[in-house]
């Protein structure tokens, strides 16, 4: 059957010109094609019409025995009123679905069935803002079984449906917790409560003092932000151990769509996440060259996003040839033979991540420089312990992961 056979299709209507929605609360509701979701109506955010208002547009209410769908922007969206809505005023880029003789909400799921829906977009004006008319919306073919078997397909949906939220919030509190428990796991290692110390360790004290002879040792080695250290462990700057670099800035003129890579901050977050990126953007050979004479990262640098999401950390590799954006991201030159791993997964601790956090609040973009970096306080066991909390962590990491992927 044709949609206008089992049902009445009514426009809404816009306020009148000059006129505005106000979030004051009146008597009367105007729903917005943005408060229909998920097959309702979002309520925190509704806004009202005035009676003066009102009295222009009385007639195009929607009722809770009706449906609405878009028909303008995002176009066939589909859903029931709740009851707390009924008679609310409904905007023009919406029609509502009335006078329904079959199931409500067996036409609910109908109308969002990939069959409507094609009708939909194909038929909807190419223009620059989208429109459904309800003409089109009136020819839409609807399979219609008897009544009884409408309940039973609804009440079939509605439990899938209800299972798949239930999976839904299962993997996410899964996801949740296996972050938590990583998280908590990087918070032993940099404690030193994940692999027990060894005495013949050269004590960190000395690395330090072997990798930079000008570094200034703390009166107090023996405890960081509250905590005691372990035996042989230190605190101190990353200045004592690394030079934080930022890069040369390339000029939009210089972008390339072909050479070496240029890598900004967006695409270092996807290295650090998948280990992989695609990348749209290149500087070609010679410009490279004239970077390389000041410094490019090298085998064991970390890279660091210091713009949007700060602290994702990608280790340049051994045969990486790559330029990076100036602000955005961060070279964390790594010279000196710490475990490049170590650093990152400090980097990911709550120890680095306090720091920032801290002197963020109440800017308007959270930003690392240069500067803030090289203060940060950084816990620098023995290197040798380095070595053994990066194999007990990725050992730890890696059965975690075949955890979650078993159950994906």
């Amino acid at each position: 059957m044709r949609l206008d056979e089992i049902c009445e299709i009514k426009g809404g209507k816009r306020i009148p010109r000059g006129m505005k929605l106000t979030d004051n609360v009146t008597s009367h509701i105007y729903i917005r094609v943005t408060d229909m979701k998920d097959c309702s109506v979002d309520m925190s955010g509704l806004k009202y019409i005035t009676d003066e208002i009102y009295d222009f547009i009385r007639n195009y209410t929607i009722s809770a025995n009706d449906l609405y769908i878009t028909i303008a922007g995002s176009i066939g969206r589909v859903g029931e009123i709740p009851k707390e809505l009924h008679n609310a005023n409904l905007t023009e880029n919406a029609a509502k679905l009335t006078n329904i003789i079959c199931d409500k909400k067996f036409l609910m799921y109908a109308l969002l069935s990939d069959i409507a829906q094609s009708h939909f977009t194909s038929r909807f004006h190419q223009v620059a803002q989208p429109k459904l008319s309800i003409e089109t919306a009136s020819c839409t073919l609807i399979p219609l079984p008897p009544l009884n078997e409408q309940a039973r397909i609804v009440n079939e949906i509605d439990h899938l449906f209800a299972t798949i939220k239930d999976i839904d919030k299962s993997t996410f509190e899964l996801s949740s917790a296996i972050s938590q428990v990583k998280s908590k796991i990087l918070e032993l290692a940099i404690n030193g409560k994940l692999v027990p110390q060894d005495p013949a360790d050269e004590p960190a004290v000395d690395l330090l003092k072997r990798v930079n002879p000008n570094a200034v040792v703390p009166a107090d080695t023996s405890h960081y932000n509250g905590q005691n250290l372990p035996n042989g462990w230190i605190q101190c700057k990353f200045s004592d151990l690394f030079n934080v670099r930022s890069a040369r800035r390339v000029h939009k003129a210089d972008w390339r769509s072909e050479g070496i890579p240029f890598y900004r901050a967006r695409e270092i977050g996807k290295l650090s996440d998948l280990g992989t990126v695609d990348n749209d953007l290149y500087i070609d050979n010679l410009l490279y060259s004239e970077f390389a004479k000041s410094g490019v990262p090298q085998s064991g640098d970390i890279m660091i996003t210091a713009v949007g999401t700060l602290g994702k950390t990608y280790i340049v590799r051994k045969g990486d040839k790559f330029y990076y954006k100036d602000g955005s991201v961060l070279c964390i030159e790594n010279r000196n033979g710490i475990d490049p791993r170590y650093i990152e997964m400090f980097i990911s601790s709550s120890h680095f991540k306090e720091q920032y956090i801290w002197e963020s609040q109440g800017t308007t973009v959270a930003t690392l420089t240069m500067d803030r970096i090289n203060s940060y306080s950084f816990v620098l066991p023995p290197l040798n312990e380095q070595k053994r909390i990066v194999s007990k962590v990725d050992e730890l990491f890696a059965v975690i992961d075949q955890i979650q992927q078993s159950l994906e």
